[in-house]
């Protein structure tokens, strides 16, 4: 597939591409930068936190993505040519199992936004390809590289890392960002996850719904989050609704 330069300088493959981008642009604007910041993607597509990144002086990023073309167009069209900025194949998980499946439609061609790590029986059942990808335990590549900012949009198993840490940030960790999928997923996290965060010292500094969500009903406020944003516009991706949620440390 020809590729052709993005208006904010990254370089993309089709359309879905173009909107990721910009979603990327619009969510991570709030992260503060400086030399010694350490940047762990999981789930870092084609590069588009590149955007935010290309003129920080950062001590160190880190990217992985389960999609083999991802990571392949991000090394060749988006990576900069700097000595410590990483990319790798594969799954971010909670497992130490040498491999992971990943689930992707038979003839997908959009990248890992459409495949599922943890399908459910609904999702595998659409998802009918199966993708043996390298596995990276999440808890060893945060001790490994002491990240400073976490960036989490790994289509449902950041809900499984924060359930297996019972909610706990590593001390390493001052700012994080995590889309989390679907309501219950979502209430979850209102009641118990995001206490025991607040009570580590994050404030929620960015609360984003899908179009979708907007006009689903009474989750809609979550208790404890409150009300997200809803005047500026998202592009539905046809996936169930979901928050997205950026947090640094006071």
């Amino acid at each position: 597939m020809a590729k052709r330069v993005d208006l904010r300088g990254l370089q993309v493959r089709h359309p879905v591409d173009r909107r990721m981008i910009k979603d990327c642009i619009r969510n991570y604007g709030d992260f503060e930068l400086n030399e010694d910041t350490v940047v762990l993607d999981l789930g870092c597509n084609i590069g588009g936190f590149q955007y935010w990144l290309k003129d920080s002086p950062i001590k160190q990023y880190i990217g992985v993505d389960a999609f083999e073309d991802n990571i392949r167009f991000y090394r060749e069209n988006n990576l900069p040519d700097r000595p410590n900025f990483e990319l790798f194949h594969g799954a971010a998980t909670t497992s130490d199992e040498e491999t992971h499946s990943f689930f992707v439609y038979e003839d997908d061609k959009l990248g890992s936004s459409n495949g599922q790590s943890n399908p459910s029986s609904r999702q595998k059942a659409k998802r009918t390809k199966e993708l043996k990808v390298p596995n990276f335990n999440i808890d060893k590549l945060i001790e490994k590289y002491q990240p400073t900012i976490l960036k989490m949009d790994i289509k449902g198993t950041e809900m499984l890392w924060l359930a297996k840490n019972e909610g706990k940030m590593p001390s390493c960790v001052k700012q994080w960002f995590a889309e989390i999928y679907g309501a219950r997923p979502s209430m979850r996290y209102d009641a118990e996850f995001w206490p025991l965060q607040k009570q580590q010292g994050f404030e929620l500094t960015f609360l984003y719904p899908t179009e979708r969500f907007k006009n689903m009903g009474s989750w809609y406020d979550l208790p404890n989050l409150g009300k997200p944003n809803v005047n500026a516009s998202l592009y539905d991706l046809n996936i169930k609704p979901s928050f997205v949620f950026i947090f640094f440390t006071v």
